[in-house]
């Protein structure tokens, strides 16, 4: 995932080489982030794995007292063997990696899919009575299908295309599509994509101010 922070995604989405009002109005110039996920955890987890083993390796180096020349090598031989294992990882995490591209959405289009969501599922309340007072109040009852349309919705809204490793570009999916697809998806791949989306989100509201002050 990029690394850059909310105000560098906004300013880059506002540069005069991309700017454009009708994009803007449509939601097509908000910043994007590129979001690199695998299918199969197998093989990241054993990226990380080796990592760990590294960083254990070196932290074992740099509390050793400086020893044999025989010990030094031998650590340095084990450092290099760590070092092709990962070369060798990447190539083959390189070999899996989707490309999954999020781009920011106005607040009125997030307000759009909450009525959305509101009208596929009211929302429903239940009256309690203080014993003290007698007063009626009313409270929201929970909906997780609600929730889980709306989170659909957002998703669906933020992804704007999603590359295989092979270059070929996913056609479009329906929200319905989407959630199914989401339902069985790593969840290390799902929380990547919603952290993103959550990135993209607040860049968003900093794009937003840039417009407000070019305007």
């Amino acid at each position: 995932m990029t690394t850059s922070t909310p105000q560098e995604l906004a300013k880059a989405a506002t540069a005069r080489d991309k700017f454009s009002f009708a994009q803007t109005v449509l939601d097509r110039a908000y910043p994007e982030i590129e979001v690199p996920v695998y299918l199969d955890e197998s093989a990241s987890k054993k990226f990380v794995d080796i990592i760990i083993e590294r960083a254990e390796l070196e932290s074992k180096i740099s509390k050793r007292s400086v020893g044999s020349p025989e010990m030094a090598a031998e650590m340095a031989n084990k450092l290099q063997a760590i070092e092709e294992k990962l070369d060798a990882t990447r190539e083959e995490l390189k070999s899996q990696e989707y490309r999954v591209t999020v781009r920011g959405i106005s607040r009125e289009r997030v307000e759009a899919l909450q009525k959305q969501a509101e009208e596929q599922f009211p929302t429903q309340y239940e009256e309690a009575v203080s014993p003290i007072t007698g007063a009626v109040s009313r409270n929201e009852l929970p909906n997780e299908d609600k929730d889980r349309y709306f989170m659909a919705l957002l998703r669906h809204a933020h992804i704007v295309s999603i590359v295989a490793p092979d270059g070929a570009v996913a056609e479009p999916m329906s929200v319905d599509e989407l959630a199914a697809t989401w339902a069985r998806m790593p969840l290390v791949a799902c929380a990547k994509i919603d952290e993103a989306i959550n990135d993209s989100a607040v860049a968003a509201d900093f794009y937003r101010e840039l417009v407000d002050e070019v305007f």
